[in-house]
């Protein structure tokens, strides 16, 4: 029975859909009265917003810009470009005086306020289009989207540079339409004329040198080298710019009309110059005076003075010249190590340095003999005490030497030795080669008469590894040594049978009837010899100069595309008649023509006021809009609320009179 009641009473718990239906229904003229009065405020609000704002209506113009370095925000010629250029304080007085809007009673501070620019791209729903099937598309990764949304960014950032929207407000009607249109229209080709013919913005900056540069770089006062680099610089800053002149827009059309020349042809001109430029100094190292020579050390021609030997006897004064022929001798081997050392000539006697070496072999073999064999074998001396005196000596300073040497070989033996017994032997070398003339006070032991030098080279090779390169090694400084001892040796031979000659000079008639007739030659001999070493001497100078002269012209060039190679510098000969006179003449010409050529180029730019924008179209007006989005979200939402809460009263209050 209580289960029953139970079901009986469940159906009274369950929500009437058609009474709810019903019961909202019957609310529906309060509904309707509802919105009807919170539109009728709404317009009421609306209309009385519109009647106390000040009327306005808007017009504007779009513009493109047609200039390069846009989307960077340069002009043509570098300068910055801000959009807030167009509407510039002297654009706009320019305009308010040009369109006479004054007249209107606008004060220009308020004609200024209203206008304003904003970037404006009509590839904008494109480019919004091409990338919004990537974003929508489910199956598309994250960073696919991430890609595509970055992408999206750039491309409307970069669209946006390209296009501008003037506009101006005309608040309370201030100007008629026509003079409203005509002033966004203006506004842009005023901003254009400014920045063109005021600001420069199309005219290539470029720098030209002047002639009167070129000319002050070549003077007497400069060396040959100075005014090489300095006209080579110049040539070079010109070359550059009329390489940057003929990238301009519309370079490769002006021409100048003195020379009727192009840029392109200057250029051509220019290369043409370049390779008789690199061939003008052939044979400057061989006319001309240089002061400058080798980064090298070579002996001073003054070392072959004759004064230097006239206190000295006549057979030491043969030896001096000896010594000096090896030193012209390592000025030759020096300059022989350079490059093109072996092909290059003295300008002054043509004497190449193989030509010199033959010239000092036949000096020593032939001259220095023939002036040594009549002072020894008449004799013929200033002092005959000295002459003994000094042979002894030098043969005592030859034989220290050689005894050096010998023990210098042993040292070497006896390291092969304990290299190849492991380490074992002695270091004491033999008896012969551990002793030494004691009357000249040498000492009796090998160790003290070795350098540190000697023995640290003996260390180093035995630390080198390998045992057939050691061995190698220590042959051959072993072989070398026991060749400069042979030397030796055979020098203190040949002094002993100068000394022997000497004494036993004949002192008869005819003996001293020759040794007078010879000493009255004598004195002009050695002079005639000492010059000639010094003509050698200067030869190898001269030489080393022509040497470095070359390197200089060849290091100045080597940045051009002609450039030739060194030993082009050493002719005798040239095949190039034109001077640094005539090179400087024609580079002036050409840096004339250049400036001509950049001053026409700008002149034509100057008359192109359209060369930044384009119209996008006629000025227009701007739709008048009373009601904005806003007011009518506003307006729809309201009128849901007003509606709902509305019924939900009306159902309540019917609600609580039913139960009561």
């Amino acid at each position: 029975m209580e289960a029953d009641n139970k079901h009986s009473d469940y159906p009274n718990d369950e929500i009437d859909l058609k009474q709810l239906v019903l019961a909202a229904w019957a609310t529906r003229v309060k509904v309707i009265l509802s919105c009807l009065v919170f539109a009728a405020l709404f317009f009421g609000y609306l209309f009385f917003k519109v009647a106390n704002t000040p009327t306005s209506t808007s017009y504007y113009q779009l513009i493109g810009f047609t200039f390069k370095n846009i989307e960077e925000g340069r002009y043509p010629n570098g300068d910055t470009f801000r959009l807030e250029d167009i509407i510039a304080p002297s654009v706009l007085n320019a305009v308010y005086d040009d369109l006479d809007i004054q007249k209107t009673g606008l004060s220009l501070n308020d004609f200024s306020s209203q206008l304003h620019v904003y970037p404006y791209s009509p590839e904008r729903d494109f480019i919004v289009q091409k990338y919004l099937a990537v974003l929508n598309d489910t199956n598309a990764d994250d960073v696919t989207k991430a890609e595509a949304r970055l992408n999206l960014n750039s491309e409307l950032n970069t669209a946006l540079k390209r296009s501008a929207r003037i506009i101006f407000d005309n608040k309370k009607s201030a100007l008629p339409d026509e003079l409203a249109l005509e002033t966004v229209s203006q506004v842009a080709k005023t901003w254009a004329q400014q920045a063109i013919f005021v600001r420069g913005v199309t005219k290539s900056d470029l720098a030209i040198i002047a002639p009167e540069v070129i000319s002050s770089g070549i003077g007497s006062k400069n060396s040959t080298l100075t005014q090489l680099s300095s006209l080579w610089s110049h040539f070079t800053t010109l070359k550059n710019q009329i390489n940057n002149l003929t990238s301009q827009p519309s370079a490769t059309t002006v021409v100048d009309e003195n020379s009727n020349l192009g840029v392109q042809d200057l250029q051509v001109l220019m290369n043409n110059l370049e390779v008789q430029f690199v061939k003008t100094p052939a044979m400057w190292s061989y006319e001309q005076t240089n002061a400058l020579s080798l980064n090298k050390s070579l002996y001073s021609p003054r070392l072959f003075d004759i004064s230097l030997v006239e206190d000295l006897d006549y057979l030491i004064a043969v030896d001096v010249l000896g010594q000096r022929i090896d030193l012209v001798r390592q000025n030759i081997e020096g300059l022989y190590s350079e490059q093109f050392g072996g092909i290059v000539t003295d300008p002054v006697t043509g004497l190449a340095l193989s030509d010199l070496q033959r010239l000092l072999t036949d000096m020593e073999q032939y001259s220095l003999q023939q002036m040594r064999a009549p002072l020894l074998q008449l004799g013929i001396s200033k002092d005959p005490s000295r002459v003994p005196l000094y042979y002894n000596f030098r043969i005592s300073q030859l034989q220290r030497e050689a005894d050096s040497l010998k023990q210098q070989v042993a040292a070497i033996q006896n390291a092969e030795k304990r290299y190849v017994n492991g380490g074992t032997g002695s270091i004491g070398g033999s008896a012969e080669g551990g002793q030494s003339n004691s009357a000249l006070g040498q000492t009796t032991t090998l160790i003290p008469q070795l350098g540190d030098a000697f023995l640290d080279k003996i260390i180093s090779m035995s630390e080198k590894g390998g045992d057939t390169a050691y061995r190698q090694d220590l042959n051959k400084d072993t072989i070398t040594l026991e060749r400069s001892a042979i030397e030796l040796e055979k020098q203190i031979s040949e002094i002993r049978q100068y000394i022997n000659l000497f004494e036993k000079a004949p002192n008869d008639a005819q003996s001293k009837k020759l040794r007078n007739s010879y000493l009255e030659k004598i004195d002009q001999v050695f002079l005639t010899t000492f010059d000639r070493l010094k003509v050698y001497a200067e030869v190898t100078q001269r030489i080393s100069n022509r040497l470095r002269l070359a390197q200089e012209i060849t290091k100045t060039f080597s940045g051009s595309p002609y450039a030739i190679s060194g030993d082009y510098y050493l002719q005798n000969v040239s095949d190039s008649s034109v001077s640094m006179v005539d090179i400087k003449a024609e580079l002036m010409r050409y840096a004339e023509i250049a400036r001509n050529l950049r001053d026409k180029l700008n002149m034509e730019r100057y008359g192109v006021v359209n060369d930044l924008y384009r119209y996008l179209g006629e000025p227009s007006q701007g739709k008048v809009q009373l009601i904005s989005k806003r007011d009518i979200l506003v307006l729809v939402v309201g009128l849901i609320l007003v509606g709902l809460f509305s019924m939900l009263i009306t159902m309540i209050v019917r609600a609580i009179k039913a139960k009561s």
